[in-house]
């Protein structure tokens, strides 16, 4: 019993990497290619944090591109996944019925951005975040982007 406590805290002290805070979060973005338009320097995204095969981030999805569908004022949505499991890209997209634009993340970078659990949904201006969500898209969320 010892030794499993020993390595749960060798592990999350040394391996897991540490929460970066929400104002130093867009640093840690991948660069999206030029042809994409999408520069978070400059604009309006909200950057939705997924992991694949998780049930909740498939959810929040799904959430968001229902809300496209139905003339939401959303601005850009943007997915950085994370795979780890069998779930691919494109299952993901017809469980979801999305299609975002997106961009693949390690392991360290999920972890520094995802905040206290997936899904998180940044709100992203001219690289700036104006907010966030954490596990679920909240009334807070609708009343800001209903349409």
């Amino acid at each position: 019993m010892v030794y499993l406590g020993t390595v749960s805290f060798v592990t999350t002290i040394f391996v897991l990497p540490t929460q970066t805070e929400p104002s130093e979060v867009v640093k840690k973005f991948p660069t999206f290619g030029q042809a994409s338009g999408i520069d978070f320097s400059q604009g309006e995204y909200l950057v939705a944090i997924l992991h694949l095969s998780f049930e909740h981030c498939q959810e929040a999805a799904q959430a968001l591109a229902e809300l496209q569908s139905k003339g939401a004022k959303l601005p850009q949505v943007v997915a950085l996944f994370f795979e780890e499991g069998d779930t691919t890209v494109t299952q993901f997209n017809t469980i979801t019925n999305s299609n975002f634009p997106y961009e693949m993340i390690d392991m360290n970078t999920f972890f520094d951005v995802i905040g206290s659990a997936p899904p998180r949904i940044y709100w992203i201006e001219d690289g700036v975040v104006k907010q966030f969500w954490d596990k679920t898209i909240d009334d807070n969320f609708l009343a800001i982007f209903a349409p």
